[in-house]
């Protein structure tokens, strides 16, 4: 069996699209393929018509592949797997009738619709355990069904959004919404060309979609676990989300960061003590009055102690309110950096979280050689400080690239988003009286549940002046430390800078040529991440044999996991799969 992945990618309909001055959503398929590790390739649509026997796995968009219902099902049928998004002309092979096609209520970015995910096979476990009554949203044209042979996956109680059928040796599976168009919107937020949360400044939380939608459920993570489940039918290698570190596989990763806001004395002690807990650090300096607050002297000792030094911009002094910023002001501050320390932030922010437009901010800092952003926030202003809070306001813990808009052509900036998720986190504290500051456990708590949950890239923030000055946040740290500890958590501690190093090269990393014959699954590697990657290997019942100690298979969502170190560089492995009992 061939293990090869396809999406359609029709280059004349973004060419036509963009020339309209409209996005081309379905773009974006190739972020969500690469978040989920899935080593796919574009196929136009006239490449499809007689040439599937080299994949296994296909995602449609919303074309109308009636032409090619006969071609599909006989694919189907022999061990493919087929997902569509809003696709017309293959209801027969999705097992399912039209029940009502739907515009989006308002503009491209408006939720269109929700949904609820039925427990079975694919969805165990993928929702929230904080808030099972929550539903997962669309952020798209509807396209619902009614099953008729299919299986009912994501339903409003009325209309299937998501079906799945067996059929023969292979799977249909169907999503009644743009899966591309829900991710991005969610992910990368509205433009932000106004204040439309009322707090009186452009922020990132202008941009979030997610509306009065309960902000705790990572919205496109669960719709990527489901993605991910589908693939998994077949013993399908994909790219970990999470990184290897000495050969262990972690169930999280948690990085730490904090700005300084221009305030000085404080950065040495808070690095300080998070060397003394074994925590790495990332330190975003602000200028003030074009200073830095961090002196040469700390700034060596800083840099001994593997604390990560970047920029943190301020685009609050001196600008009009509610407004923007401008890329000379990107530039000015950018190059204020380099010339105090010597080359350009790896992993930048903004004060206050101040963003405008949709992906410009994000191309001028990569043109200043700036590599990613912390600024997208965990929850929706007001309050303008959300403290001692844990949120996936754009959906995701999990790092992700920037696409641009239909003038610059819907094409992927070389240039994450590390979104914030958990913010001052795990304690509380008044100024007026520091030493009867609390650490507040249950949240400590909710954050590590949903880190484990969803195994995500937590961001966990905290700011140097509480980390050097008020107990109750150091206390807190000790805390969260003794409850991974407690729990048997196996937790990869970073910092932000490293999470960066991590993803980019993820993005790069391939796995390909993957057949499984004889029991035996074999597939090319090559990761440039010094310390390789995780082949997440879906195996079912089957049982990995002659491993040892390598590896590590997990039951997560409905099905069971390999996961595998590999070393960097070009490998190939084969990994001997027998069946269970």
């Amino acid at each position: 069996m061939i293990l090869d992945a396809g999406y359609v990618f029709d280059k004349v309909a973004k060419e036509r699209a963009n020339r309209g001055g409209r996005n081309y959503w379905w773009a974006y398929m190739a972020e969500v393929l690469s978040c989920m590790g899935l080593t796919a390739k574009p196929i136009p649509p006239d490449g499809l018509a007689g040439r599937l026997d080299g994949i296994s796995v296909l995602f449609l968009d919303g074309m109308d592949a009636s032409h090619l219902l006969l071609e599909l099902e006989a694919w189907v049928e022999n061990g493919g797997t087929l997902v569509g998004c809003n696709t017309e002309g293959l209801d027969r092979i999705f097992g399912n009738a039209l029940a009502t096609l739907m515009e989006q209520p308002g503009d491209e970015f408006s939720v269109s619709g929700y949904f609820h995910l039925k427990e079975g096979r694919f969805t165990a476990g993928v929702h929230s355990p904080l808030h099972p009554e929550a539903p997962l949203i669309a952020v798209s044209r509807l396209r619902l069904v009614k099953p008729i042979s299919s299986a009912e996956i994501g339903t409003d109680g009325e209309n299937a959004y998501i079906t799945a059928r067996s059929c023969g040796g292979g799977w249909a599976f169907y999503f009644g919404f743009d899966v591309a168009q829900t991710f991005w919107a969610i992910q990368q937020g509205r433009p932000v060309d106004g204040d439309y949360d009322g707090d009186g400044y452009w922020r990132t939380s202008d941009a979030s979609v997610i509306g009065n939608n309960e902000p705790e459920v990572a919205y496109t993570d669960e719709l990527l676990f489901l993605l991910q489940n589908f693939v998994g039918v077949q013993p399908f290698p994909m790219i970990h989300q999470l990184p290897p570190k000495g050969g262990r596989v972690p169930d999280f990763v948690l990085y730490y960061a904090g700005d300084d806001e221009g305030e000085g004395g404080i950065q040495v002690p808070a690095s300080a003590f998070m060397a003394s807990r074994g925590l790495p650090y990332h330190i975003n300096a602000m200028p003030k009055g074009g200073r830095f607050a961090i002196t040469p002297d700390e700034e060596d000792l800083l840099r001994k102690r593997g604390t990560e030094l970047s920029l943190h911009f301020d685009f609050m002094e001196g600008f009009a309110h509610p407004g923007g910023f401008s890329e000379e002001d990107v530039k000015r501050q950018a190059d204020l950096y380099v010339r105090r320390f010597g080359s350009a932030p790896v992993c930048a922010n903004t004060h206050w979280w101040r963003w405008c437009g949709w992906a410009e901010p994000a191309i001028w800092m990569a043109e200043a050689g700036i590599m990613a952003d912390n600024s997208f926030a965990h929850r929706r202003s007001p309050p303008l400080d959300p403290r001692n809070t844990v949120g996936f306001s754009f959906g995701t813990s999990f790092p992700h690239f920037f696409w641009s808009n239909f003038r610059r052509g819907n094409e992927r900036i070389d240039f994450l988003e590390l979104p914030v998720t958990s913010y001052e986190v795990g304690y509380s504290f008044s100024w007026e009286g520091l030493d009867e500051g609390t650490v507040d456990v249950p949240q400590l708590r909710k954050a590590l549940l949903l880190a484990k949950h969803y195994g995500a890239t937590m961001c966990m923030f905290y700011h140097p002046v509480y980390l050097a000055r008020v107990p109750s946040c150091r206390r807190c740290v000790d805390e969260l430390l003794s409850i991974a500890r407690s729990e048997g958590l196996e937790v990869l501690h970073l910092g932000a800078d490293e999470v960066v190093a991590w993803w980019t090269s993820r993005s790069r990393a391939r796995i390909e040529g993957a057949r499984f014959e004889g029991g035996v699954l074999k597939f090319k590697s090559s990761c440039s991440y010094e310390d390789g990657l995780i082949a997440k290997i879906p195996i079912g019942d089957r049982e990995p044999l002659g491993l040892g100690a390598r590896g590590k298979v997990v039951e997560k969502f409905g099905n069971r996991w390999l996961l595998l170190p590999i070393p960097p560089g070009e490998n190939e492995i084969s990994v001997h799969l027998g069946q269970g009992d």
